[in-house]
């Protein structure tokens, strides 16, 4: 009997031990998972910090490089469209230049129609000064229609034409304002000599341009 009272003793304390140890363990654990974010922090925070830094880092690298790649196709692509109007603009003019040619190919009357309107400016009649206006803005209307141009009015077939591909499109204005002005005005316009020499000059550089005297 005394045996196995001290048995239950020992029982006994060894229950006692263990609860206690039981609970310090317990307290120990709470402890830790307390301070587990602290830890964390403590020896991880320079790895997240080197994470996030080089996550940043990339992301500028990547935003930079993509600045530069798209520049550089806003930039090829601008001088692409630089090449091509200017392909489109020489394109456009040897176009009029080979309709104008087309339309007055093998003749000599256009030629002649110029002779005869020069000599009506070379006169000293002021009459015939006005005919030689009248029949030069004629015959650039003959010009632009056989271009391709079927507006009813030289002022509307100027109008629509593309000015890279006209370059003496300045001289056909002033020359078709001035057989406005006598058209309008009639006799009343005190039409000079040189006046008319001036129009025959612009009318001739306009058909030159397109080999049309």
């Amino acid at each position: 009997m005394p045996d196995e009272d001290n048995n239950n003793s020992l029982m006994g304390g060894d229950g006692i031990t263990n609860l206690v140890l039981g609970l310090i363990g317990v307290l120990l654990l709470s402890r830790l998972i307390q301070k587990l974010p602290q830890i964390l922090q403590e020896q991880f925070g320079g790895v997240s910090a080197y994470i996030s830094n080089f996550a940043s880092t990339s992301l500028y690298t990547a935003l930079v490089v993509a600045s530069v790649g798209f520049s550089a196709v806003c930039l090829a692509g601008a001088v692409y469209a630089a090449i091509r109007t200017s392909q489109i603009r020489g394109a456009q003019r040897r176009e009029l230049k080979a309709l104008t040619h087309q339309a007055i190919s093998g003749e000599d009357t256009e030629n002649e129609r110029w002779q005869e309107v020069l000599s009506y400016a070379a006169s000293d009649d002021e009459e015939l000064w006005r005919l030689a206006v009248i029949e030069a803005d004629v015959m650039l209307d003959d010009m632009l229609e056989a271009a391709g141009y079927p507006q009813e009015e030289l002022g509307a077939k100027l109008r629509n034409v593309e000015r890279s591909a006209f370059r003496t499109i300045d001289q056909a204005w002033e020359a078709h304002k001035l057989r406005n002005v006598i058209a309008h005005e009639g006799s009343s316009y005190n039409l000079t000599k040189r006046e008319v020499q001036q129009a025959m000059e612009q009318y001739r550089q306009v058909f030159n341009e397109f080999g049309y005297i």
